[in-house]
This record gives structure tokens, sequence and C-alpha cells, in this order.
């Protein structure tokens, strides 16, 4: 099966559909997702970190939509791939140049 990676720019276009263009591929993808896997990784989730709006759960129930919870993992040499949403995974990683968590450990 063809596995394919959205840029997370290209899932807010297909989100918004503002144009036919996305609107046209949108349509497509939907009624053709059981022919792909469609993944998506942390990187869209730190992309949504900065979005101060509720539109972003939005936009992730939309992704979901389409990844059916295919989530790319990748660090370094090695990529996995897990089924979680995007809105649980969005729950579980830290923020990005947050390192708060170094607090945590005792030298």
């Amino acid at each position: 099966m063809v596995t394919i990676y959205l840029d997370k720019q290209v899932f807010s276009h297909l989100f918004n559909a503002r144009e036919e263009k996305y609107s046209l591929l949108r349509e497509k993808i939907l009624s053709h997702k059981d022919e792909f896997i469609f993944f998506y990784s942390n990187a869209h989730l730190f992309d949504l970190q900065d979005d101060k709006t509720d539109i972003k759960y939005a936009e992730m129930k939309f992704m979901q939509s389409i990844v059916d919870g295919c989530r790319l993992i990748y660090e370094g040499n090695k990529q996995e791939v897990i089924k979680q949403s995007p809105l649980d995974a969005f729950g579980t990683i830290g923020k990005v140049g947050d390192f708060s968590w170094l607090e945590n450990f005792d030298f």
C-alpha cells in the first residue's frame, strides 16, 4: 500500500478548503483514503502548539479523518509508526523549547 505524508500546511489548506483546488483534493483524499496510508508526525503537533485558538482542535479532528491515527515518529535513524489520534498525541508531547523537565533531575 502507498504511504503518504502531508505537510502541516497541506492539512491546513485541505481543512480550510478556501480554493476550489483544495476542496477537490480534499474530496479525492477522503473518498480514496482506504487505498493509501496517510501519516502525521510530531512536527504537525508542534506547529499547532503555536495556535492560541481552539481551531487547532478542529484541525486535529479533520487530520484524524485522513490519517486514521497513523502517527510517524522519527528520531535519528529510527522510524516508528503507532496508532494514536492527533488529539491524544497533542496532549502527550512536550512544548517546543520547554526544558522544565530538567528540573526533575537531581544532579
